[in-house]
């Protein structure tokens, strides 16, 4: 490590974004904290993005742009855990902007403890309003402020943390490229593996911007939504089991998996063409094979997971392709 390694990489991922872009990177060159890198990955994208990035590049020595084909944004992440540099590793999304003390909020904390990782809040902006996330008084115990940090959906956002860039290689650790739902909650499910310290600021620095065209769902294979939760269930598992049996949490996992295993039943159904027969009875054999909690479901839920127990799963897979219950 030479003087010259900047103590924090800011990996920005960039696709589609030329209306916001100027703010995003306008906001990071602001920041009072100003030993970092900014790697600006251009994942192929079809507008001015890719030149908007050059342009800076000319402007600002800290930047380093490079330009990749089109793989998503795990890959583009990637690329830029391959060609960062610095001691700490952050996140910020192209279409997102940060405030001028984002930075150095991170490192003040640094500086007072070793700490392995470092979450703070976030604002989420919409058009016309605007709301503050954040937390405080959590446990002292590592995996219990992790599942805190789960349970008020703060843990698996990659731009409200700061990583340890050493942790990240020494393990390889990198984003999964096979999903496109939940691959920054897997990727810091996986490095808190890790990890064994953690600090969590009662800030919110960050500026996750909900424009129009976000709010559009986007629909997801069921396969891939069953690979995700079957890959995020394990991860919770062997967190919650890192210092000890943390129970409350494996049951919170495994809630939380059925409940995702139904969706991707519900996916199933409404995919067309529809999977051959096989295949759907297979599915709603497995569901019906999991220990749910069915008070904590949906009228719809409930009705659902009654008929998959009284009725034959030949008939229960007539009714879900006739009738509405999804």
């Amino acid at each position: 490590m030479t003087s010259s390694t900047p103590q924090i990489s800011i990996i920005v991922p960039v696709y589609k974004a030329e209306h916001y872009l100027h703010e995003c990177i306008n906001s990071i060159l602001k920041q009072t904290f100003t030993d970092f890198e900014l790697l600006l990955i251009d994942d192929g994208s079809p507008d001015n993005s890719g030149a908007i990035c050059d342009k800076y590049v000319q402007q600002d020595k800290r930047i380093k742009v490079f330009h990749t084909k089109n793989r998503g944004v795990s890959s583009a992440r990637n690329l830029g855990l391959d060609k960062a540099e610095g001691q700490w590793i952050a996140f910020c999304d192209s279409d997102d902007w940060v405030e001028k003390d984002w930075l150095e909020s991170y490192i003040n904390e640094i500086n007072k403890k070793h700490y392995d990782i470092i979450f703070q809040g976030y604002i989420c902006d919409r058009s016309k309003t605007s709301k503050k996330y954040f937390t405080k008084n959590l446990p002292s115990e590592y995996t219990k402020t992790i599942f805190e940090l789960e349970k008020k959906d703060l843990l698996g956002w990659t731009w409200n943390k700061i990583f340890k860039a050493h942790i990240i290689q020494k393990y390889n650790l990198r984003f999964n490229n096979t999903l496109n739902i939940n691959e920054d909650l897997l990727f810091t499910l996986q490095y808190c593996l890790h990890a064994h310290s953690i600090s969590v600021l009662p800030i919110a620095k960050y500026h996750y911007i909900i424009h129009q065209e976000s709010l559009m769902t986007r629909k997801y294979p069921y396969k891939e939504l069953q690979n995700k939760s079957e890959l995020i269930k394990e991860a919770r598992q062997q967190l919650a089991n890192k210092d000890q049996n943390n129970i409350e949490y494996n049951e919170w996992t495994y809630e939380r998996y059925c409940a995702d295993m139904i969706s991707c039943l519900k996916k199933l159904y409404l995919n067309r063409p529809l999977p051959i027969l096989h295949e759907r009875l297979k599915m709603l054999k497995f569901i019906d094979g999991l220990k749910h909690q069915i008070s904590k479901y949906s009228t719809k839920d409930k009705l659902l997971l009654i008929i998959l127990k009284i009725l034959p799963y030949s008939i229960t897979d007539f009714i879900l392709r006739n009738i509405s219950l999804i």
